[in-house]
């Protein structure tokens, strides 16, 4: 079943999608012991990708790699808005094949990373077969073009 692409109206509508828009916990917990391999491959897989456009994402204020291990098939990426490109959307799909089908890339966009004030522009859940994105964040990138 293909999903296509989701526009949330507010970013709280976004919040409350994500989890039905997601494969659901059993897919992950049916990999068992090897689900912890899997992710990581994937966190290698982003990183490979990310790292010679960006640079390292420790201490960077041009992105961050949420590393925190839940077991629920969501890879979480933090952006700001002037390092992030649409284009790494259909990469990121790319990545989300075999072992990663099930997997979700979710990108939190804002104006910049590290202020203690709120600076989120919106947020995009990347599946192998759709996109769940907040039209706040949908109506910044129409703009850019």
């Amino acid at each position: 079943m293909t999903v296509g692409r989701v526009v949330t109206p507010t970013e709280p509508m976004f919040w409350s999608s994500l989890e039905s828009f997601c494969a659901p916990r059993s897919v992950f917990d049916a990999q068992g012991d090897d689900h912890a391999a899997i992710d990581l491959r994937l966190i290698d897989l982003i990183e490979s990708f990310l790292v010679p456009t960006l640079g390292q994402w420790e201490q960077s204020d041009r992105w961050w790699h949420q590393l925190d291990f839940y077991g629920d098939g969501v890879r979480s990426l933090s952006f700001s808005a002037a390092s992030f490109s649409p284009s790494f959307v259909p990469a990121f799909q790319r990545f989300l094949v075999w072992e990663h089908e099930h997997f979700c890339i979710l990108c939190q966009v804002s104006h910049s990373l590290g202020k203690t004030e709120d600076t989120k522009l919106g947020s995009l859940a990347v599946l192998s077969d759709g996109l769940l994105l907040s039209y706040p964040l949908a109506e910044f990138f129409r703009r850019q073009v």
